[in-house]
């Protein structure tokens, strides 16, 4: 009896492999629980990604899952009832759709799959024929019900980097196929790299809204996250000063205006008129220069934040070897969760 076990989990485990390979699959975006959208849908890819690794099944492209659900309605992280799995199986004309649930309490982590058969629910449920010009029923199939052909769960206590590992390893089981090992001892740089990719681009994006190139300083790279903020502080020092001479200029054009319109002498008259006009231009100038440094402090803010969304987070070996602004990669390592925060120690 105790030899028949494992034959039998590997009968198991090669049924469900043969229920799966070679099938085309979409994936719809896990839900997250202790987690928020983008690191739930982070997590998605990396599962997305992993599977396609094994060249076992055909996986539809993420995009394109989320441009055809998206274009009928479809919400991915909504559509957990079986009529919307079953109506994204038609729209995306797949054999097997998956979806999956995230938790996550403190440092315990679980994932949970399912794996639906929707072309059979795509079936028609009668079948006609046209004899002597009139719709015949030939047929009546009995409505299908869509189930979870396989579920898979994992359960996980350590960091983030050590979750990642094993929804890796579960892509790779749920084809019944083990993961190389030249993968798995690349693990650690893949799984860093992976992460920026997902969620670092959002990120740097928000960072450099809030103040130009905190952004790049969060990605790793602090040379241009000081240009940016650089040229930002310089064009907004001389925006100020141009700001202080107008008030300044203003301040004297009024007061000019006051004394020449109480004044009775004369050559007094002419001197304040002088002064004013002086200082009349003095304050147009003040104004002009000051709204062109405005509008060049607005165009860095923006080419900053294009910059942000278009430039290519360093590799991790070289943002390791950085001891400050490391904003990344100290959350990762530091925090049991891909969290989109600052962490300052």
């Amino acid at each position: 009896m105790i030899n028949k076990i494992p034959i039998f989990l590997i009968l198991n485990l090669s049924f469900i492999g043969a229920q799966i390979n070679g099938k085309s699959i979409a994936i719809l975006d896990f839900n997250g629980n202790g987690i928020n959208r983008m690191e739930s849908i982070a997590l998605t890819n990396i599962f997305n990604d992993e599977l396609n690794k094994t060249d076992a099944v055909f996986l539809v492209n993420r995009n394109i899952v989320k441009d055809n659900l998206s274009d009928q309605g479809i919400e991915q992280i909504k559509c957990k009832n079986l009529e919307c799995i079953s109506k994204a199986g038609a729209l995306l004309n797949v054999e097997l759709i998956i979806d999956g649930l995230i938790k996550k309490n403190k440092d315990s982590f679980s994932l949970v799959i399912n794996v639906y058969k929707v072309s059979d629910a795509m079936k028609p449920l009668i079948v006609t024929s046209l004899v002597d010009g009139k719709v015949v029923v030939r047929k009546k199939m009995k409505e299908p019900k869509l189930i979870a052909m396989e579920t898979k769960n994992i359960n996980y206590k350590g960091t983030t980097d050590g979750f990642i590992v094993e929804i890796k390893e579960m892509a790779w089981a749920l084809v019944s196929l083990k993961r190389p090992e030249e993968l798995v001892d690349k693990n650690q740089e893949i799984v860093t790299v992976e992460i920026i990719e997902e969620i670092d681009r959002y990120g740097a994006v928000m960072r450099s809204t809030l103040l130009p190139g905190l952004g790049q300083m969060y990605i790793g790279e602090s040379t241009w996250g000081w240009v940016w903020l650089s040229a930002e502080s310089i064009i907004g020092a001389l925006a100020l000063s141009k700001y202080n001479s107008y008030k300044s200029a203003l301040k004297n054009y009024n007061e000019y205006q006051n004394e020449y319109l109480l004044s009775n002498d004369p050559k007094t008259i002419d001197l304040l008129r002088i002064k004013s006009q002086d200082s009349r231009k003095k304050m147009i100038s003040a104004d002009e220069q000051m709204t062109s440094f405005l509008y060049a402090l607005g165009g860095i803010w923006m080419a900053n934040i294009i910059h942000a969304s278009v430039v290519k987070p360093k590799k991790t070996s070289q943002a390791y070897s950085k001891s400050s602004f490391n904003f990344v990669y100290n959350d990762i390592l530091k925090q049991p969760q891909i969290q989109l925060s600052i962490k300052l120690d």
